[in-house]
């Protein structure tokens, strides 16, 4: 049934309903969006006060805004703060870390106030169906209700593979593909190198003042760390969607000194976009004690005499401290990831 028949037939239909609003609900207030603003280098702002930060950075005439999470009003208090802070500048770009709900939900908002999406390429036909300017029955949002010129021509994407820059004669932004991360595809992080400041979301929380480290570095903030060591930028400082900014020489000795904990072993998994070879390539040149594993490298994707020479070059770019993990995974895995058909698995183990 179409969507506006219903709707102009639920005032009929609920004509002399006994409704009764309790109440708990009927009196209850919306507690006012709480925003907090400091400005961590020169026309570079964190704004936080909630459980997701935005990032905005001052150009010679507009703004560009780093990240839009959460919902609607959200993204109005913190498009209000940006206003009060850079009177007269548009915000001209909204740069998205990644495409998880709770860091784009309130991306409809910026778009309403004509800002350019800044995306990885592989996030463009999902932003596309968000963005979509169709009827909001039970909570309209602006876009909804007055979208812009600019949508409906489709001209609200800037879209990146590996890098793109924003910059004008004040300053620069680099905004960088995170290469080997499983948490997300087409995940961004934004480097200033002026301030040598690095923008991230949900790779790295630094833990704050007084607040210890966890015990040890997930497999995102390896992959963070992978990726700036890959990059060659100038870090000092993290600020991240969630937390406090922190130092990169607190993160650096973090991932790299489980060695000097007394850590004994170290075990990679290959999962959705992440394979396991190569960061155990790059922890056997960074430590020299701690046995290095597989955990484990799936038989299927590579031939019997590729594992075998994968296996034998990490044993000796390690001088022998790499142990081999095998296994067959699923038919998920295998047909869907990589086009193979999972077929007498245990044979093709056996014969690995």
């Amino acid at each position: 049934m179409d969507l506006a028949i219903i709707w102009e037939s639920l005032p009929r239909l609920l004509d002399g309903a006994a409704l009764t609003v309790p109440d708990i609900v009927r009196t209850a207030t919306v507690p006012p969006m709480r925003v907090e603003s400091e400005e961590v280098a020169g026309g570079v702002w964190l704004i936080a006060g909630g459980s997701h930060h935005s990032v905005a950075v001052e150009f010679a005439d507009h703004v560009a805004v780093i990240e839009a999470p959460l919902n609607e009003a959200r993204s109005l208090a913190v498009i209000d703060e940006v206003m009060r802070l850079m009177p007269d500048k548009p915000i001209r770009f909204i740069v998205t870390t990644h495409h998880h709900w709770d860091h784009i939900g309130g991306l409809r908002a910026y778009v309403h106030e004509g800002a350019t999406v800044v995306t990885h390429f592989g996030n463009r036909p999902y932003y596309q169906e968000v963005l979509r300017a169709g009827l909001w029955v039970l909570e309209p949002d602006r876009l909804s209700l007055h979208p812009p010129e600019e949508w409906s021509e489709g001209y609200i994407f800037e879209t990146l593979h590996e890098k793109y820059i924003l910059g004008d004669s004040t300053r620069l932004v680099e905004l960088h593909h995170v290469q080997g991360l499983a948490h997300a595809a087409g995940m961004l992080i934004a480097y200033l190198p002026a301030d040598k400041m690095l923008v991230e979301a949900d790779l790295y929380t630094p833990p704050g003042p007084g607040r210890p480290l966890p015990d040890a570095p997930n497999a995102s903030a390896r992959a963070l760390y992978r990726n700036v060591e890959r990059l060659g930028l100038d870090v000092e400082t993290i600020v991240p969607i969630h937390g406090r900014p922190g130092a990169w020489s607190e993160f650096e000795e973090f991932v790299t000194g489980a060695e000097a904990l007394g850590v004994d072993a170290v075990w990679v998994a290959e999962a959705w976009g992440s394979d396991a070879a190569s960061p155990l390539g790059y922890l056997a040149a960074r430590t020299e004690r701690v046995a290095l594993g597989a955990s484990v490298f799936q038989v299927g994707a590579r031939s019997a005499v590729m594992t075998a020479q994968t296996a034998l070059t990490l044993n000796e770019l390690s001088q022998g401290r790499f142990v081999l993990g095998l296994g067959v995974s699923g038919p998920q895995v295998m047909e869907g990831l990589h086009g193979v058909a999972f077929a007498d698995p245990v044979g093709r183990m056996a014969e690995t």
